[in-house]
């Protein structure tokens, strides 16, 4: 009687997963055609739905369309969307009142932080929540690494930076370090309180050397570093990135017929907002990348 009801269950249970993943599959697979031409981004099981325009109005009803015609879709392939773990966040210069969002009747929340494929987005586009994160994660490492900095041989103890503190500061930080200083500060002068620690270094010993022993950079320069790798590939090595990319840049030959000689650099577009000069494909261009060129 026992083996029935253990098999039994384990029936069950693999038919379950089967329709898990099956209706799992139809919604990755198809719900982007019930919206063709809109900006609907999926992620494993996260989809995210990025509407842009000038007149706050239009943008509203848009988003409410989209939502209503995404709910319809839904409800046909017998899925529920969940509106208390929908949330929608506005990107907008000035205050954002009178927007409202609606699912099914029920008024959505408006949020001014979301986490999106591991990093943490403010409406304001600074990056201080995602950082504050990553501060919190290594300030844990502080009083540990305090202990173990004279019980570890050195080779031991820079393989711990790279696994527990590197790969938090690299993940991203194409975007997350493209913030002013100030917001980059704490995380820039705890990442050189962890490395004096591990190095067993006194306080007043210059970071640079601190970086140098462990073939690192300090984040402003990682960044720039990590940005100049990503147009390196682009020229070099297009066929490695995503398909997205294929035009991120242009070629000033691309632009014009004449004949200069800054006919094969990247060509940069002139902007006048600060936002508009940290946009990554506008920013990169103007770091002086001729040589990854030629």
């Amino acid at each position: 009687m026992l083996f029935q009801i253990l098999v039994m269950y384990i029936m069950v249970f693999r038919r379950e997963v089967f329709w898990t993943l099956f209706y799992f599959l139809i919604y990755v697979n198809d719900i982007a055609r019930a919206l063709p031409g809109e900006k609907l981004k999926l992620f494993a099981d996260d989809t995210n739905l990025f509407i842009s325009g000038i007149d706050k109005t239009a943008i509203n009803n848009k988003c409410n369309e989209c939502l209503e015609t995404l709910n319809n879709w839904s409800s046909a392939n017998c899925l529920c969307m969940n509106s208390d773990k929908t949330n929608f966040m506005v990107f907008l210069s000035g205050k954002s009142n009178g927007i409202t969002v609606l699912i099914n009747g029920h008024q959505i929340a408006q949020v001014h932080s979301s986490k999106y494929i591991g990093l943490y987005i403010d409406d304001d586009l600074k990056w201080k929540n995602h950082i504050e994160y990553i501060y919190g994660k290594l300030l844990r490492l502080v009083g540990i690494f305090y202990k173990i900095r004279n019980k570890l041989p050195l080779a031991v103890l820079k393989t711990i930076y790279f696994a527990f503190v590197h790969s938090h500061i690299l993940y991203g930080i194409e975007l997350y370090a493209n913030t002013g200083s100030t917001h980059l500060h704490k995380l820039l002068t705890l990442n050189n309180k962890l490395l004096r620690i591990l190095q067993n270094k006194p306080y007043q010993s210059p970071t640079k050397n601190l970086y140098f022993k462990y073939n690192t950079l300090p984040i402003p320069d990682l960044h720039r570093q990590q940005i100049l790798l990503f147009v390196h590939k682009f020229i070099h090595r297009k066929h490695c990135l995503p398909n997205v990319f294929a035009d991120y840049f242009v070629l000033n030959r691309n632009v014009h017929s004449h004949i200069t000689r800054g006919n094969n650099d990247l060509h940069v577009t002139v902007v006048n907002k600060n936002y508009g000069k940290k946009v990554s494909n506008i920013k990169q261009p103007s770091f002086g990348m001729d040589y990854l060129i030629h």
